[in-house]
């Protein structure tokens, strides 16, 4: 009978303390809405639309990031000056506009995104 006891206690601390470490260890948060807030901020380098749902994503933000690490001192080929990124990936442009026609046409949007810098994953817009 003790033993038994024994077993669920050890058994339901076992539990909890995995669903803890997994809670902690979450980095990706999801969200569906329509886009309410559009943003964009050029003082950021690589960094695209930022944007805040209805209803409100966990962190309230998600931003598209440029996967292009390549920054630039001056003026160069693609027309960017200043010390900024490039963004020359073509992912970077159609998540831009993907958000900027959803917010436009409010349609309904699903997004992936980093709890830890808020960075878009994927998205998808209906």
């Amino acid at each position: 009978m003790c033993s038994e006891r024994l077993a669920k206690a050890v058994i339901f601390i076992g539990t909890i303390a995995v669903l803890l470490f997994v809670n902690e260890t979450c980095l990706a948060a999801q969200g569906t809405g329509k886009i309410s807030v559009y943003l964009l901020d050029p003082r950021i380098p690589g960094r695209g639309a930022c944007i805040q749902m209805v209803p409100a994503l966990p962190g309230t933000w998600a931003c598209v990031y440029s996967t292009n690490t390549n920054v630039s001192t001056g003026n160069n080929n693609n027309g960017v000056s200043g010390n900024q990124v490039a963004p020359n990936d073509t992912l970077f442009g159609q998540l831009n506009d993907l958000f900027r026609d959803a917010y436009l046409w409010q349609k309904t949007c699903f997004v992936d995104f980093e709890t830890s810098n808020f960075a878009v994953n994927f998205a998808q817009c209906m």
